[in-house]
């Protein structure tokens, strides 16, 4: 559905065409021309559910590396992969192989041949400089998985064996996890918009069917004869496969929507692809969408602000997921969804990475993929998801440097650039939140500042709260969902910035420093509650050499589920 103010657009159009005796057949052929700019099908750029690619998994648990070589399902594989530490304190690979080593061998080009009961198995390591307290760390396991499906891949093999050590300062659980992350990111690709695609998914499935997770017990320095195995028909690795597949097709969704190219992914396609999640699990959410002339009865003039330079409309997002029990936990997830920035008449340029700036309703993308991954998880709690989405846009009808805008709660704003967007739709969707909903918990998640990219890198996300409580559980869910966060301090005097002669504030300040947190103080005039958490993923949500990561997936959900659980 379109809004009534696009359909008054498209009539004063028409008429002003008819005065210039434009025939009525091509009155309805312009019509249609300009819809499809307010439309996308989604399915030429997202892939469809389900997403990740099925495996046949085998979780076994030793206790040394020897036996976990000699006694796992690894004898009737082609393929074993051995993460083993490099370390004075740890075993060495001689012990675990024996006089078994042999030379590179065989197409797959492994680092060692083994002959386990008469059968030649390719075997590669990957030896890493960490002690006892490092073992398990997110990176290391990474960087292995993705060796040994890269050797997989290469080779067509149908099933593979890893093998990691067990002990450490990660717990079993999430190692499993963890590797279970990695396996689907190395398999995950982009090719909707490749001349050589593959032409079915069939095409597309990958070779490989069966894995084998092995662990050890690291820190053994001795082989046993006594060893403990465990299948995926135990309850406890069952729930842990499930919870890892669930979290990786919402990174999946996540990362197709921040790859797709922003003349794609326009705000109706946003709005369109919740739709489409409550469409596919009708019993578990309700969707409402604020067309532009509602967001102006409620007073939304920051968010619009932002949306009014562009030709396409902007769609506020309420999508809510209920697990239909009573007194639940209530969560609101709010990201945000500038499906283009081009920084308005601020404008970007190509040192600010403009080319790039689909990504910047990264936060959107984190929370319907999160939407997605509750779907299967289906935890006990109420879940709002909230996008404010739209384009910041160069045009005749953009917001320009100094307007003053009024946002929902009544405070004005001095726009002193326009670059600053993104806390402006943030402000107003926070107000929404806290009249319109009963949360418990608010997150909202937002590629906000390029500040916080060059404070803590592309691999760590930035997030503020007062709360302690909510400290510690954003970190623990960061930390089960193979994400790296850090608290950052919201200092009140950080808001002195904001002074306008002429407005209740300004949107940005002259503050040459510290500007994830200054950005993130402006946001503490719309909310009011104390578990408000602000996340800032401007660095972590792309990497250049694999495009969108789909960060945020994996800490949302993993806090849904603790709150959940209280």
């Amino acid at each position: 559905m379109f809004s009534s103010q696009t359909s008054r657009t498209l009539v004063s159009r028409v008429g002003y065409l008819s005065n210039y005796g434009i025939t009525k057949y091509q009155t309805i052929s312009l019509i249609n021309q300009s819809l499809k700019r307010f439309s996308s099908n989604t399915k030429t750029f997202i892939s469809e559910h389900p997403r990740i690619p099925q495996f046949k998994w085998n979780i076994q648990t030793f206790s040394s590396a020897q036996d976990a070589v000699n006694n796992s399902s690894a004898s009737s594989m082609t393929f074993l992969g051995i993460y083993k530490p490099k370390s004075d304190e740890a075993e060495p690979l001689s012990s675990i192989f024996g006089s078994e080593i042999g030379k590179k061998y065989g197409k797959v080009i492994p680092d060692y041949v083994l002959n386990i009961n008469n059968k030649q198995i390719s075997v590669t390591t990957l030896e890493v400089e960490s002690n006892k307290q490092m073992l398990g760390k997110n990176e290391e396991i990474d960087s292995f998985v993705e060796k040994c499906i890269s050797i997989s891949k290469k080779n067509s093999l149908q099933s593979i064996t890893i093998c990691l050590p067990s002990s450490g300062d990660k717990t079993q659980d999430d190692i499993i996890k963890s590797t279970i992350f990695s396996i689907y990111d190395s398999f995950y690709s982009y090719k909707f918009f490749k001349s050589s695609k593959p032409n079915s998914t069939e095409e597309n499935k990958p070779k490989l069917s069966k894995i084998n997770i092995v662990l050890y017990d690291s820190s053994s320095t001795t082989s046993t004869t006594s060893s403990t195995t465990s299948s995926p028909s135990s309850a406890s690795f069952k729930k842990i496969i499930s919870s890892a597949e669930a979290i990786s097709e919402g990174r999946w969704l996540a990362r197709d929507m921040v790859n797709a190219p922003a003349n794609k992914l326009t705000p109706s396609a946003i709005a369109e692809l919740s739709k489409q999640i409550s469409e596919k699990f009708p019993n578990l959410f309700k969707l409402r969408i604020l067309e532009k002339d509602e967001c102006e009865k409620r007073g939304m003039g920051a968010y619009l602000a932002v949306a009014q330079g562009s030709e396409n409309p902007p769609k506020f997002v309420h999508l809510t997921y209920d697990c239909g029990q009573e007194n639940v936990p209530e969560v609101t997830l709010i990201g945000k969804g500038l499906t283009f920035d081009s920084g308005g008449y601020n404008i970007k340029s190509s040192a600010s990475s403009i080319e790039l700036m689909k990504f910047d309703m990264g936060g959107a993308a984190a929370v319907l993929g999160t939407a997605q991954t509750l779907a299967l998880l289906k935890p006990k709690s109420k879940v709002h998801f909230i996008i404010a989405a739209c384009e910041n846009m160069v045009s005749d009808r953009a917001i320009r440097p100094g307007d003053v805008v009024t946002a929902s709660n009544g405070k004005t704003i001095e726009v002193d650039n326009t670059d600053a967007e993104g806390r402006l739709t943030l402000a107003d969707a926070l107000v929404y939140v806290e009249k319109e909903t009963k949360s418990d918990v608010i997150v909202d998640i937002a590629t906000l500042t390029g500040a916080v990219v060059v404070g803590l890198g592309e691999k760590v996300a930035a997030f503020y709260t007062t709360s302690g409580e909510m400290v510690d559980k954003i970190e623990k869910a960061a930390e089960k969902g193979n994400e790296h966060v850090w608290h950052m301090p919201l200092f009140k005097s950080y808001k002195n910035v904001f002074k306008s002669n002429i407005a209740d504030m300004k949107n940005s300040g002259k503050a040459r420093y510290g500007g994830s947190i200054t950005a993130a103080m402006f946001l503490t005039d719309y909310v009011e509650n104390e578990k408000w958490v602000h996340m800032d993923i401007a660095g972590t949500v792309w990497e250049d050499n694999k495009g969108a990561t789909g960060f945020g997936v994996g800490t949302l959900t993993n806090l849904v589920n603790i709150v959940s659980e209280e």
